[in-house]
């Protein structure tokens, strides 16, 4: 574990700390005396409020609160929110200037939104307090989810990647890669394309009495699921949207949803609904997470932390059968191209109305830098990494999960996940984040759903949506809307994303 940098003492006969610039001198020039900063202190016995989702997203703070008041002084406050309010309780908030919380955890897409409408701090004057170890923090995450408009903004708390998740030990079955081999003419694998998914999920359907892997199954067995529910079904779309080499607007911010590759997006979606369960419009992330830990469906996309929850027996009924793998594309030029969406997502930031600037920026600190590898890595919460010192702990992640498992996690298994991960960050695909990103995504859940459901055709559908966008644009200002999206596209490309 590591030493803890400030102890309680220190903190409370500490007056300030002096954090000396680091400016750069011009060649031959004078020596220029540096203007010290003057580091605020933080008054033990305060009291932080923290604004998240909550369920298992609560539960790191409820692991270290006491900790930190130990270390600190300072007594974290937790306010739950159901996951969908986050939103519009945040903005209701912001609006209303009560300084009910000093640390705000939401979906980094909105920072842009909140930090133009100057309802959140910079944090760089408060780095000081407390080392977040910024340059510890996975660059897509820290340059596209805690920076904006050359500031820090937020500290993450939650890494959020989907990768594509597999049944290994069927793919293993030496009779159901006889028989796949059979059907389709070549090998059982990991699906590396759409095209390939599709067979993988018409192959995996079974209905009740007939085997599997040997069994005879008592229920039916589905190839695939998805994550179909209006306020989840936009990050499936992404996952195809992207490796069709989507962009969600052009250069002058024409929206691009309904380009040719939001159209195969939503029909790969379509045609594999055949091959999920019944009611898949309306699952979102419980649904699907029991259902494949329940061992009832052979593949689908989902955030990392289900690698974890599968060691849990608590939860799983297929502990060590999961394999994992980049999210599926498709082949261009005869190579394959392929995008991990970066998802959803937690960040903490400190709004403009917080009293106690200075403490919450310790918790954020303690909780990003000090405890994320412990509540990344534990079965109880939804949190995923997004550290480098995360994804170079393979022997700890095992460890920890053993303790969860009662029997010996492979450090192999560790490996290949994190892996994953560092692959899956490297070849990244972020969520749209400009101010109006509620309102965009919100269109595009309604026409993906009008279009699965049947209401409209997939084409139609995204041609609502894009008009909606347009308008959306046009209504928040188009000029400076073109702006952010041109600053933000360049960040992506400078980390190779687009």
């Amino acid at each position: 574990m590591k030493k803890t940098l400030l102890i309680l003492c220190v903190l409370v006969c500490a007056a300030s700390l002096v954090l000396m610039g680091s400016g750069k001198k011009k060649k031959g020039a004078a020596p220029v005396e540096e203007e010290a900063v003057e580091v605020p202190a933080i008054t033990p016995g305060t009291q932080i409020n923290v604004f998240v989702d909550g369920g298992i997203n609560i539960v790191p703070f409820e692991l270290f609160k006491d900790e930190i008041k130990e270390k600190s002084g300072i007594e974290v406050v937790v306010n739950p929110v159901s996951q969908v309010d986050v939103y519009p309780k945040l903005v209701n908030e912001f609006i209303a200037g009560t300084g009910a919380f000093d640390i705000v955890i939401y979906p980094p897409g909105y920072l842009p939104e909140f930090a133009n409408n100057g309802y959140i701090i910079p944090l760089d004057p408060y780095l000081g307090v407390r080392d977040p170890k910024m340059d510890d923090i996975v660059d897509s995450f820290r340059k596209l989810y805690c920076e904006y408009g050359g500031k820090t903004y937020s500290v993450p708390y939650d890494g959020d990647i989907h990768i594509f998740y597999y049944r290994k030990d069927l793919v293993e079955d030496p009779t159901e890669k006889a028989n796949f081999k059979a059907k389709y003419g070549y090998e059982l694998g990991v699906p590396e394309t759409w095209e390939a998914v599709k067979d993988f999920a018409e192959f995996f359907t079974r209905k009740a009495g007939k085997k599997l892997a040997g069994k005879t199954l008592d229920k039916d067995f589905y190839g695939t699921g998805m994550m179909l529910s209006r306020f989840w079904c936009i990050y499936e779309f992404i996952d195809h949207f992207a490796s069709y080499g989507g962009v969600y607007f052009d250069e002058d911010l024409k929206p691009m949803i309904n380009s040719e590759a939001g159209v195969k997006a939503l029909e790969d979606i379509k045609y594999l609904m055949k091959y999920a369960p019944e009611g898949i419009l309306t699952y979102g992330y419980s649904e699907i997470k029991g259902s494949f830990l329940g061992g009832n469906i052979a593949s689908m996309l989902l955030w990392t932390d289900l690698f974890k929850f599968s060691w849990d027996k608590a939860q799983s009924k297929i502990p060590g059968k999961i394999g994992m793998s980049h999210v599926p594309g498709t082949m261009m030029d005869g190579n394959l191209y392929f995008k991990n969406p970066l998802p959803y997502g937690r960040v903490m930031c400190i709004p403009k109305t917080c009293k106690h600037p200075a403490e919450a920026m310790w918790v954020i600190s303690y909780m990003s830098a000090e405890k994320s590898i412990d509540f990344c890595f534990d079965p109880r919460t939804g949190e995923d990494p997004f550290r480098y010192s995360h994804i170079n702990a393979p022997d700890y992640l095992a460890k920890y999960l053993s303790n969860f498992a009662g029997s010996d996690v492979p450090v192999k298994d560790c490996e290949i996940y994190l892996k994953a991960i560092k692959d899956a960050l490297e070849n990244g695909y972020p969520d749209l984040s400009i101010p109006g990103s509620a309102e965009y995504m919100d269109s595009l859940a309604v026409a993906i759903q009008a279009a699965l459901a049947g209401d409209m055709t997939v084409k139609a559908a995204l041609d609502k949506c894009a008009k909606e966008w347009a308008a959306t644009s046009e209504s928040l200002g188009i000029d400076t809307q073109k702006v952010i999206w041109k600053n933000l596209t360049a960040v992506w490309k400078e980390l190779g994303l687009i």
